[in-house]
């Protein structure tokens, strides 16, 4: 997760790299679930969106393995729609 953490920790725009699902559970897995959090005042979340899918889809083909996003803004995130929302595993976020 370093490799996502240092590719994805220069985005302007990103609050916060996240991981769920069955990868970071430890089970078998077919792919990598990872949630964006775009940061409160993104003046576009879209590009965001766009920038960090290239980054991670250069990760997918280097490693052979799907990598899924999820993508919220930040007043989504506190929403906490996700399933796995309170067993995230944090890669990156911003402040840390």
């Amino acid at each position: 997760m370093t490799e996502i953490r240092f590719a994805l920790s220069a985005k302007n725009e990103l609050w916060g790299v996240y991981g769920f699902g069955s990868f970071f559970r430890g089970g078998g897995y077919n792919d990598i679930d990872i949630l964006l959090v775009s940061t409160l005042d993104a003046t576009s979340p879209l590009s965001t969106y766009k920038s960090c899918r290239e980054t991670l889809k250069k990760l997918s083909k280097k490693w052979n393995v799907e990598i899924d996003i999820t993508f919220l803004t930040y007043g989504e995130y506190l929403q906490k729609p996700l399933r796995e929302h309170d067993s995230l595993f944090e890669i990156w976020r911003l402040g840390t």
